[in-house]
């Protein structure tokens, strides 16, 4: 091998172990730096009184959308909110619309950091399958989002895939109350389908490492996972068995594109705006 040839095979290696690799890190450095960060949606409309609306024998459409504005409740959750909590109750959420909170940065891993407020906010009775999705959570400059899904709802238990380092394992959705803002969507598969995506998640997706490449570096769907992050996870459970939950269809899943799939509909709005939501 020529001198000329080896120079230029010492650089190539030096590019590719080196250069390469620490301009990466400080681009997601600067990204991180640099980042806009989060904003907790505050309306633009004023709050009313509600209690009269809420004391109707039989609620309008009109009626829904009102309530849904002032309370970020749809109409399934705040009819389940009524007949468990009542009154008082529903007005617990539109506290929680209207309320002033401080919002807090935390770094839970390499360049990624999500944002928090200082209060609990209520949630609807939420069932087993449900899924939460969070913009509140950002990979240097980008606002990648978080996921998790309810598997005990009666004890407040959820999977999810945290970060970078970590593996999927349980969580509580008293962690999710705190998230700057969320989205709670109930699947509209068969109950019995359902039931099998739940089993399957808790039984072969826990202990699954995180890897925010897939769909870039690596294979959106294999047979044998050994991969995952916080979306894909669940898009992965969901389609073991038939659905598709990336609304749309691309190489990486999203929490996003899940909050835009046709396979659930909305129960709760916490902090997005109640018009465009994730848009």
């Amino acid at each position: 091998m020529s001198t000329e040839s080896r120079i230029k095979k010492a650089l190539i290696i030096f590019l590719c172990i080196v250069l390469i690799p620490t301009l990466t890190l400080s681009v997601f450095a600067i990204g991180e730096d640099v980042a806009i960060g989060f904003e907790r949606f505050v309306p633009d409309y004023d709050r009313v009184d509600i209690v009269p609306v809420l004391e109707k024998s039989e609620l309008s459409n009109e009626d829904y959308k009102l309530l849904y504005y002032q309370t970020g409740l749809s109409k399934s959750g705040l009819n389940d909110t009524l007949a468990e909590r009542g009154i008082d109750g529903v007005l617990e959420f539109q506290d929680g619309v209207f309320g002033e909170y401080k919002v807090n940065d935390y770094k839970f891993a390499p360049f990624c950091h999500y944002y928090s407020i200082n209060k609990k906010m209520p949630i609807v009775p939420v069932q087993n399958g449900d899924i939460i999705v969070s913009s509140s959570t950002e990979f240097s400059f980008w606002s990648v989002g978080h996921c998790a899904m309810v598997v005990d709802a009666e004890n407040g238990v959820v999977v999810e895939a945290i970060g970078i380092g970590s593996e999927s394992k349980y969580g509580t959705l008293s962690s999710i109350l705190r998230r700057g803002n969320f989205i709670i969507l109930r699947p509209t598969v068969e109950p019995k389908v359902l039931d099998k995506i739940i089993d399957y998640t808790t039984s072969n997706l826990i202990g699954i490492k995180y890897d925010p490449t897939i769909g870039i570096l690596s294979r959106k769907y294999v047979e044998d996972i050994k991969y995952t992050h916080c979306a894909h996870i669940f898009w992965y459970a969901f389609y073991k068995h038939g659905i598709d939950i990336d609304s749309n269809g691309g190489p990486v899943v999203t929490p996003k594109d899940i909050s835009h799939s046709e396979h659930f509909k909305l129960i709760q709005v916490s902090g997005f705006d109640h018009a465009t939501l994730w848009d």
